[in-house]
């Protein structure tokens, strides 16, 4: 008999009511269904309340809290899932997403965590673009050298025990230093070669204020990172030498490995320019 792993869903909010429905839908309509879905709310000004109040399945506490990664990390601590992911609430999954993500487990018991292929969505739901991933190298995130579609990564509980919970600390890439972690923990990764999920790239989204803001992703860089030189220029070039080298290096294997890595489709202009050529 073919063993049903839970598969507990994190869902952090603070007034994203527009969006809120939609991933809550695209996780009570899988086709897999041993789930559990958490929605941990910060106290939402707008309609959010309401909007849980109308799904008896969920798990859901509305309170005021220190940010999304204090949210996520609520949620960690009352899940009870073999495997575990977060679905932020302005992104959603497709319909068998879950049941891939089972079976690769089940096909994998050596795999602590798995990525697959995503699409980027703008504010209406339109598909802007489509992403393959490559095999990690844990390296690449740390000098800016992958982008990893929060979302689109699943993880079993016993890495989870090993890593704890996100940095609160943390205003940008706290998914980035806790994926970063999970290298460090020794975590065996493996892909999805399809594209199991949409990610909604906003204007106001904190992925875009990272790419576009110079001293967004320091903070996590120096939390990992010892400088070689106590003179500031030296260490400066240092890390622009390895983003360049780690950047390079997973250019190449996605080119190999998937025989290239993006499609763009369509989408919103604004969003469009602020994200070209950051991946």
């Amino acid at each position: 008999m073919v063993n049903k792993s839970k598969i507990s869903v994190i869902t952090p909010n603070y007034n994203c009511a527009p969006f809120l429905m939609q991933a809550i839908e695209s996780v009570k309509n899988q086709t897999y269904q041993n789930i559990e879905h958490i929605v941990i709310d910060g106290a939402s000004t707008d309609n959010s309340v309401d909007i849980l109040k109308q799904y008896r399945h969920l798990i859901w506490k509305s309170e005021p809290d220190k940010g999304m990664n204090d949210a996520v990390n609520k949620g960690f601590r009352i899940s009870t899932g073999d495997i575990l992911c977060y679905l932020n609430s302005d992104d959603f999954f497709y319909a068998n997403a879950l049941q891939e993500v089972h079976d690769f487990f089940q096909e994998h018991p050596h795999i602590d965590m798995v990525i697959s292929d995503f699409d980027v969505c703008d504010d209406n739901g339109e598909i802007m673009m489509s992403r393959k991933v490559a095999p990690l190298n844990f390296k690449e995130l740390l000098f800016g050298g992958v982008f990893i579609c929060q979302p689109a990564v699943f993880w079993r509980r016993s890495l989870y025990e090993k890593v704890g919970d996100l940095d609160i600390s943390l205003r940008f890439a706290p998914d980035y230093d806790y994926f970063y972690r999970m290298g460090l923990a020794g975590a065996k990764t493996g892909i999805i070669k399809k594209n199991i999920v949409a990610f909604r790239l906003r204007i106001d989204s904190n992925t875009i204020a990272l790419q576009n803001t110079k001293n967004g992703g320091l903070k996590f860089i120096n939390k990992h990172w010892k400088p070689f030189s106590h003179n500031e220029r030296v260490n400066e070039i240092l890390l622009r030498v390895y983003k360049f080298y780690f950047r390079g290096q997973h250019f190449i294997r996605r080119l190999v490995y998937r025989k290239g890595y993006i499609v763009v489709i369509s989408g919103n202009a604004r969003i469009r320019k602020k994200y070209k050529g950051k991946g």
